[in-house]
């Protein structure tokens, strides 16, 4: 999983050299932040930035984004369920999840939740 820590409204994460993991999910919550502006830098998560943080989440592959509530030994008193800005990329995250599996079952020829299949006729 992936670190992401939000403090006065600007998300950062380590880099790829600092220890953190490339992956899908990762460059896909950074695509859904950039197009929703909010600002992220690619640097050294320091300590202080754990103490100062309004939000922090992980990323993975089966979640997505999971937001953090508790740093044990520095913090306690996190959003943990959903920060605004944690809800807000997690709700992005999901519809984009769901367009592709739509457009995936679309190309195979599979019916979409909610379509109306005739039954073929004997």
């Amino acid at each position: 999983c992936n670190l992401f820590v939000v403090v006065t409204g600007t998300v950062w994460t380590p880099t790829l050299d600092r220890g953190c993991l490339p992956g899908v999910t990762r460059d896909h919550v950074i695509q859904v932040m950039r197009r929703l502006s909010i600002p992220i830098r690619k640097a050294a998560v320091r300590p202080e930035h754990l103490l100062e943080a309004e939000e922090v989440f992980l990323t993975n592959s089966s979640n997505g984004a999971l937001p953090v509530r508790a740093i044990a030994g520095l913090r306690d008193d996190l959003p943990g369920a959903r920060g605004p800005l944690v809800g807000n990329i997690q709700n992005r995250y999901a519809l984009d999840v769901e367009r592709v599996a739509v457009l995936d079952l679309a190309h195979q020829g599979a019916a979409r939740p909610g379509q109306i299949v005739p039954q073929a006729r004997d």
